[in-house]
């Protein structure tokens, strides 16, 4: 970090008709933006950091950010080996210095202390804004230039951290990603630290050729690595009273609009500077990045852009992290027919599905919240008419600024409104079938046998996951949404062989009485076999979650175990209510 700030397969019956013409907007996965989502620390500081350790990692499991960026240290390979459990992993920037000159020579040490966390690694970053040294070195680039090629060799000649991309250096100005030219040979993505002051993260820029601007800085990625990924690994906003602060309050605004506008962009990942404020002087632009107050001699609390960042990643996450990876989406996202009509100018939006083919659109408008004079500004609302012309059941609201529920939205003949403001909103639309994949979702309870997930090409979502029980009586639930009253055919998808067992699905409304739904089902084949049973037809009066049990019931004579392996379980509106069947209740 540097003060210099750059640039750098039924067919529904709908109980309402949907005649809006639309283009179709393909999608792109929800949880691959979440997963876009990273933040600096400085694990190895004497400050907040180590004073309230524990403190600082708790909060950061909290937030649901998964990837961490800091310098090399034994904190920091310390921390990354603590956090790996929960699923966060961190990119290591391998700069080393003797009195400031890059030392090559450390580069073996470095990659020593990575190895034996280097599955609690995302990645190794070249030195740090090399170029912003001071005083300046004569042949700083030479120096550079050398230095990232003995690491870029380094790590692909070992055989432990080959697989973990190396990201080019950072700079702090143009003039440096000229100088240095092309990099593509010695690093696997470009790197960025587009810091637009106290400006929008929408902003076309403030200098010549778009200075300031995301894309911009992503043209800087090119010089340095045409082709490959960019990654910025440094941005975001601080709040002090020092040089190019925004308020807290627009900082909160900002900083969901700046991952969604950034990842809109074609940025592979970005890391904010940073997660707790390094200090509390408030004169000193470099002590107050943090998502989080240091509170010097109390634990570190919120600022209201920690709430903005943990609520947008609560609403548009779609994974679970099984010890080892987080399992989500692998099939291809679909697409939705949409337009909108009343739009102001900067209307911007960005179309994410999750795995159970649920849409979130996100909308907000690229509106300036906070002046050159320091002071917040106002942004009225305006109405806009979200049109659907693809069938949907319903639509639900979500402003991450506010909190993390979800409002149900009128909708009329497929239309419905949206008020915008600088904040963001998460507009959820559920299509007409819901196929849910467990290997995605956590049990919200469960007998406590282990489960096992496979990737497997021919399963609903290229990956199954077993719920490997030993005795009848096992059981698990998932918990699933039904979005609006009706009538829905339950089809639960699984994969028969030899150790499979007998189940039986029941329903419950979240601490209800279990209902059972059709009739007990053998998964036992001398061969294996994926199997979609049409289990029941469902009638709900109310819309809302609903837990779904599958506890086993014995097993086949011939089989070896009693094994669940469940690929989907997929709800299909049919339309408004009918008879009852097999037991389906509201």
């Amino acid at each position: 970090m540097t003060k210099t700030l750059l640039f750098c397969a039924v067919a529904p019956v709908l109980a309402v008709a949907v005649p809006v013409a639309a283009a179709p907007v393909a999608a792109q996965r929800s949880d691959r933006f979440v997963d876009s989502i990273g933040v600096n620390t400085h694990w190895s500081y004497p400050n907040v950091y180590s004073n309230f350790a524990a403190e600082v990692k708790a909060k950061l499991v909290e937030s649901g950010i998964r990837h961490v960026r800091d310098g090399i240290s034994s904190a920091t390979t310390t921390r990354a080996g603590e956090l790996e459990s929960a699923g966060i992993k961190h990119l290591i920037i391998a700069d080393s210095r003797l009195n400031g000159i890059l030392n090559p020579s450390k580069i073996p040490l470095i990659l020593d202390s990575i190895r034996p966390v280097a599955s609690a690694v995302s990645g190794i970053e070249g030195p740090n804004e090399y170029d912003n040294r001071y005083p300046p070195e004569t042949g700083w680039n030479t120096n550079l230039f050398n230095y990232q090629s003995q690491l870029f060799n380094a790590v692909q000649a070992d055989a432990t951290l080959q697989n973990l991309p190396v990201i080019g250096p950072s700079h702090v100005s143009q003039a440096a990603y000229n100088t240095m030219g092309d990099l593509s040979a010695i690093c696997d993505a470009g790197n960025i630290h587009p810091y637009q002051t106290w400006r929008h993260p929408e902003t076309t820029g403030w200098g010549t050729g778009g200075y300031g601007s995301i894309a911009y800085n992503i043209g800087l990625a090119n010089v340095q690595a045409p082709g490959k990924p960019v990654w910025a690994t440094e941005g975001g906003y601080q709040t002090s009273a020092a040089l190019d602060y925004v308020s807290e309050a627009a900082e909160a605004k900002y900083l969901p609009r700046m991952w969604a506008t950034f990842f809109q962009s074609g940025v592979f990942r970005t890391y904010k500077y940073e997660f707790v404020n390094q200090g509390t002087t408030t004169t000193d632009d470099q002590m107050h990045y943090g998502l989080l107050v240091n509170n010097v001699t109390q634990p570190p609390t919120e600022k209201p852009a920690f709430g903005a960042t943990k609520n947008l990643i609560s609403a548009l996450s779609d994974a679970r992290f099984d010890g080892t990876k987080w399992r989500s989406m692998l099939a291809a996202p679909g697409s939705l027919d949409y337009s909108i009509s009343g739009a102001p100018s900067d209307l911007k939006q960005l179309l994410l599905q999750k795995s159970d083919g649920t849409f979130y659109l996100l909308l907000w408008r690229g509106a300036v919240s906070y002046s050159s004079s320091h002071t917040d500004v106002t942004v009225s609302p305006v109405a806009v008419t979200v049109n659907v012309a693809t069938p949907f059941l319903a639509a639900q609201l979500n402003r991450p600024n506010n909190n993390n529920t979800w409002g149900a939205i009128s909708t009329s003949s497929g239309s419905f409104s949206v008020n915008l403001d600088d904040r963001m909103a998460i507009v959820r639309i559920f299509p007409t079938t819901l196929n849910y994949q467990p290997e995605v979702l956590e049990y919200v309870a469960s007998s406590g046998d282990a489960t096992a997930t496979a990737e497997e090409a021919a399963m609903s979502n290229g990956q199954i996951r077993s719920f490997n029980a030993n005795a009848s009586g096992d059981s698990f639930t998932l918990r699933l949404q039904v979005p609006r009253s009706g009538s829905y055919q339950l089809y639960v998808g699984a994969k028969k062989w030899n150790n499979r067992g007998r189940y039986q699905v029941a329903s419950a409304a979240p601490g209800g009485s279990f209902t059972n739904h059709g009739s007990v089902q053998d998964l036992y084949a001398s061969s294996a076999s994926r199997v979609e049973t049409l289990i029941a037809t469902l009638n709900y009066t109310t819309a809302g979650p609903r837990d779904f049990r599958f506890t086993v019931s014995g097993k086949n004579a011939s089989s070896s175990g009693f094994a669940l392996p469940i690929d989907n379980v997929k709800l299909v509106y049919t339309g408004t209510t009918t008879a009852s069947v097999s037991g389906g209740s509201s």
